[in-house]
């Protein structure tokens, strides 16, 4: 029983950075919730429960994400402070981020 609990924990933690990735990637390419989740088939509020970890996002919802974002599967399972090897931002994407950091400050 404790082994089925940890496993949970674990899964749980990982849902939880994919949908905190979710957010950070559709901020830094400035995409609206509402767009986002029109491109996905998905409803804005539905999106807003995934981003915010209040619900899972299945397989199939993640590869439409990952589609509609532009993005690889494996740019969701990146941890945020992981500089991905040979990955390359453009400068327009730099700003973005330094921008949604001085908001939350």
């Amino acid at each position: 029983m404790q082994l089925h609990m940890e496993s949970d924990a674990v899964i749980d933690e990982q849902q939880r950075k994919i949908s905190f990735k979710i957010k950070v990637l559709r901020q830094v390419r400035r995409i609206q919730q509402t767009e986002l989740a029109q491109a996905v088939g998905i409803s804005q509020t539905h999106l807003s429960n995934i981003e915010n970890g209040k619900s899972a996002v299945t397989l199939e919802n993640l590869l439409r994400i990952r589609a509609a974002l532009g993005c690889s599967m494996g740019d969701f399972f990146t941890e945020i402070d992981e500089a991905p090897e040979k990955k390359s931002y453009s400068v327009q994407d730099v700003l973005n981020v330094l921008e949604i950091m001085n908001k939350k400050e």
